[in-house]
C-alpha cells in the first residue's frame, strides 16, 4: 500500500505537526509572559503596544504563528497519506482541504492582527486631541471585533477537519479506536461551544486537552514512520 519513501514523508509530517504545536504553544507563553502589559485600559495598551519591546515582541509573535501554520498544512498533506485508503479517501481529501483553508485563515488573522496592533499602536503616539484619541480607540476597538468573526471561520473548518479525519483514524494501525475516540469527541464538544457562544469564544476553554491529543497524533505519525522504514528494509 505504501511505496519506499512513504516512511519519509509520513514522519516528516509528524515531525512539521510537531514543531508547529510547540511553536504555537510557544507563542502564547511568550505573549502572556513577555507581551501582555499590565493596563486598566484600551488606550493603555495601544500606547504600551506602540513602543518597544513590546512593538517587536508582538510583532514577532503574530509572524510565528503563520510559521507554524504552514508547518500544520505539511502535516496535514502527510496525515492524509498515511490514512488515505478505498473506502475513506473522499473524506480524506475533505478533511485535509478544510485543513489546509483553517491554516491559510489563521495566517491570515495574526498577520493582520499583529499589523493592526503595533501600527496603530505607533500612532496613537502622534495624536494630540483628546477628542481624536478617543475616536482612535473605539476605531481600534471596533476593528478588534473582526477578529472574532474570523477565529470563528478557522474554528469551523480546524475542528471538522480534525472530526473527518478521526474517522479513518477509527482502523489504522498506529492510531485505533480509542485514539480516534477521544479526538472525535474533543473536536465534537469544542465544535458545540464555540458555535453556541458565537462570536465570542466560550468561557469553558478544553484547549488544552485538545492541544494534548494533537501532539499525540503527530507522534503517532513519526512512530508509523519509524515501523514502514523498518519494514522497506527487510
Amino acid at each position: 500500500m505504501k511505496t519506499n519513501h512513504s516512511w519519509k514523508t509520513i514522519r516528516n509530517g509528524g515531525w512539521c505537526g510537531l514543531i508547529s504545536l510547540l511553536l504555537f504553544l510557544g507563542v502564547v507563553v511568550i505573549m502572556e509572559q513577555f507581551v501582555s502589559v499590565n493596563t486598566q485600559t484600551t488606550r493603555e495598551w495601544l500606547e504600551a503596544m506602540g513602543q518597544s519591546p513590546h512593538y517587536q515582541l508582538n510583532m514577532a509573535g503574530h509572524l510565528i504563528v503563520p510559521v507554524a501554520m504552514l508547518l500544520m498544512i505539511v502535516a496535514f498533506l502527510r496525515l492524509s497519506e498515511c490514512l488515505d485508503s478505498e473506502k475513506h479517501r473522499l473524506i480524506v481529501r475533505i478533511a485535509t482541504i478544510f485543513g489546509i483553508i483553517a491554516c491559510a485563515i489563521m495566517v491570515l488573522q495574526n498577520t493582520v492582527q499583529g499589523t493592526v496592533m503595533v501600527r496603530m499602536g505607533a500612532r496613537i503616539h502622534n495624536l494630540t486631541d483628546e477628542s481624536q484619541i478617543t475616536h482612535f480607540v473605539r476605531t481600534y476597538s471596533s476593528l478588534r471585533l473582526i477578529d472574532q468573526g474570523i477565529d470563528l471561520a478557522f474554528d469551523i473548518f480546524f475542528f471538522t477537519a480534525w472530526i473527518l479525519f478521526t474517522i479513518p483514524m477509527w482502523n489504522r494501525a498506529g492510531f485505533g479506536r480509542l485514539l480516534a475516540s477521544i479526538g472525535f469527541a474533543l473536536f465534537a464538544v469544542t465544535t458545540v461551544l464555540n458555535v453556541w457562544t458565537a462570536p465570542i469564544p466560550p468561557s469553558f476553554e478544553i484547549s488544552p486537552f485538545v492541544s494534548l491529543w494533537m501532539l499525540v497524533v503527530m507522534i503517532q505519525m513519526i512512530r508509523i514512520g519509524n515501523r514502514l522504514k523498518k519494514q522497506t528494509q527487510t
